[in-house]
């Protein structure tokens, strides 16, 4: 008689958002799978389709972001507040900074 004891674990019911704004999903030996790399943007390398270019605060290059404007505030920013200077690429501006800037 063979037998199998299958060990599980719980894993948080949270969603897991990786940095360039993606959600991987849930793995089988992990809980989540890895997310992807930084893909880094600029007007000679474009963003693969639902990815947009942003230039984030504490970032030295844009990259790709997955998501609209609003995830992209709720995700990258304390006040979950954002402006978005209309340049190329996007530069994002979290409205907690624009407070201490003033």
């Amino acid at each position: 008689m063979i037998l199998i004891i299958l060990w599980s674990r719980t894993c948080p019911l949270i969603l897991k958002i990786c940095e360039d704004g993606s959600h991987p999903g849930r793995g089988i030996i992990k809980c989540f799978k890895d997310c992807p790399e930084k893909k880094y943007c600029d007007a000679l390398a474009a963003c693969p389709e639902d990815y947009r270019c942003f230039k984030f605060p504490d970032d030295e290059q844009p990259y790709c972001y997955k998501g609209n404007d609003e995830n992209v505030c709720f995700n990258k920013c304390q006040s979950f507040e954002c402006e978005i200077i209309e340049t190329d690429p996007l530069e994002v501006i979290c409205t907690d900074r624009l407070d201490n800037l003033v």
